[in-house]
């Protein structure tokens, strides 16, 4: 019995530390054989992110029912919501880079512009990413978003832009300050 006592009591410090664990507790708790508490998967699930959307809901309803049309249509709509939200994170990490940029903590601007670089691949998160990344020191990661950056500004701006001979420039600064002076060279 004092087993199942400390059990019940780490089921509540775990609901307790769940924000919204009130609103869940409706879906309740069964006991294991083993005397060990065990919330139901919708409490954990729900709180981890990992709760089915509706979207997702619809997709494995009708791949059940073998309409892969109606599938596929439910998974682009989740797709399109997946990549709003992604472009949305990555508006955030800009944003914090930015913070990060006044306060003058070029690693911290770094990993924000480094993380909305990652989330979103745009000509203008490279080059925030690429930029703090070698003024933090880190040579490693601003070498390949230098060659990132360059591939960005062609697709989104052109090979003839102001936007690629900025790239080339700031990608020859990289490998100049690697040491790399004969590949940096023809890029200025």
């Amino acid at each position: 019995m004092a087993h199942r006592r400390k059990g019940v009591h780490l089921a509540l410090a775990l609901l307790a530390a769940l924000p919204a664990a009130p609103a869940l507790a409706h879906h309740g708790w069964r006991w294991t054989t083993g005397g060990n508490i065990e919330l139901t998967g919708i409490i954990l699930e729900a709180r981890l992110g990992n709760a089915e959307t509706p979207e997702e809901q619809a997709a494995r309803d009708a791949l059940d029912a073998d309409d892969l049309g109606a599938a596929r249509d439910a998974y682009e709509r989740l797709d399109a919501e997946l990549e709003l939200a992604t472009n949305k994170r990555a508006d955030v990490q800009y944003a914090l880079g930015g913070i990060a940029e006044e306060e003058v903590r070029w690693a911290d601007a770094a990993r924000h512009y480094g993380r909305a670089a990652e989330l979103l691949g745009s000509f203008v998160n490279l080059h925030k990413a690429r930029e703090f990344a070698w003024r933090a020191g880190d040579f490693a990661a601003a070498l390949p978003l230098g060659e990132m950056l360059i591939a960005a500004a062609i697709a989104e701006h052109g090979a003839a832009s102001a936007d690629h001979a900025t790239a080339l420039n700031d990608h020859a600064l990289t490998l100049r300050a690697t040491g790399r002076y004969g590949e940096a060279e023809p890029l200025y």
